[in-house]
């Protein structure tokens, strides 16, 4: 045996906790060295390094093995495993069925639970969440208040962090980041060296990789993103077919408004449109990176699906007339009218 259960005792969450002292010499632990606490010896093997330091717990069928090491503040229960050279401290709570093993580090106060895996070299830490049946391995870090979970995949050198969130079947790898408020989801790839930020939404079958940027309020749902889209200037076709799915004739592009049933504009009733002419906006604002503000909206049919009371539009836009391409929608200064759509459209 290499450590003994101790009569000092504290009670967490109606569970006593016993503190345990060393037996023996063994890696960093000398005999007599206090060490944390545990329920019972069920939760660390008396084999290998493994050792629980400081004021951390380990208790309920969780167990601590090998070579890994539990420090400060921080909680292992449920039927959580951690072993090989993993290391938890800090104020990290690692519940439920979560397994930290490799070399993994889950530190600050990082919260691990339900069917996640943390492996290999991966970091998780300051205020990060990691639940559901979510992976991080690799190098991959998961930091700051980024919320991974569902059935994500973080792996490779990719980093999540900031307010960011990565859910569903969704997969950050490379050397990509997803940063800032931004949200990743569905059965989306993020990959390469790819940058996901600021308020950007990336989802449905979605792709991102080579150098691609995707920042503001950019929300790609189709098709694939290689290249930096954040400037209007450069790529437009490439972002508006990540956000609309529309593609791009020459320089024209065929999309859909929706209007009230007289032709009126939904938000001024002045404005009216004619079908076979073209409708214009003056004093339309022109920063590209905002996507509700003065200016002529356009956007996919099913855009629009969830309007009621009028019709849509097919239309056509000049790639020159754009201002900006946000939230899956287009905002421009200028368009033509086509014709009224009958019913639903597709």
């Amino acid at each position: 045996m290499k450590y003994k259960l101790t009569s000092n005792a504290k009670i967490v969450n109606n569970t006593t906790l016993y503190q345990i002292v060393a037996l023996k010499d063994f890696a960093d632990v000398k005999a007599g060295y206090l060490g944390g606490y545990i329920e019972s010896e069920n939760n660390l093997s008396q084999e290998g390094n493994c050792w629980v330091y400081d004021n951390a717990s380990v208790s309920g069928y969780a167990r601590v093995s090998d070579g890994s090491q539990v420090h400060g503040n921080a909680r292992i229960y449920g039927n959580a495993q951690v072993s090989d050279t993993a290391l938890v401290n800090g104020n990290a709570w690692v519940s439920d069925d979560a397994q930290i093993h490799g070399n993994a580090w889950v530190h600050g106060n990082a919260q691990v639970s339900d069917d996640v895996q943390i492996y290999d070299n991966a970091w998780v830490y300051g205020n990060a969440r990691v639940s559901d049946g979510a992976q991080v391995y690799g190098d991959a870090w998961v930091y700051d208040n980024a919320r991974v979970y569902g059935k994500a995949r973080v792996y490779d050198n990719a980093w999540v962090h900031g307010n960011a969130q990565v859910s569903d079947d969704a997969q950050i790898r490379g050397n990509s980041q997803v940063s800032a408020t931004a949200q990743v989801y569905g059965n989306t790839q993020v990959r390469g060296n790819a940058q996901v930020s600021a308020a950007a939404q990336v989802h449905g079958n979605a792709q991102v990789f080579g150098d691609a940027k995707i920042a503001q309020s950019q929300h790609i749902k189709y098709n694939r993103v290689i290249s930096d889209i954040t400037d209007i200037k450069h790529n437009l076709a490439e972002n508006i077919e990540a956000q609309t799915g529309l593609v791009v004739f020459n320089t024209e592009l065929y999309c859909y408004t929706y209007v009230r049933e007289d032709l009126s504009s939904l938000h001024d009733s002045e404005l009216k449109y004619t079908v076979g002419e073209y409708i214009s906006v003056d004093n339309v604002e022109l920063d590209q990176t905002v996507s509700c503000a003065s200016g002529l909206h356009v956007s996919n049919a099913q855009y629009w699906n969830s309007q009621g009371g009028g019709v849509r539009l097919l239309c056509k836009v000049n790639l020159n007339d754009i201002i900006a391409v946000q939230e899956g929608k287009i905002r421009c200064k200028r368009l033509f009218v086509i014709g009224v759509c009958d019913g639903v459209v597709f």
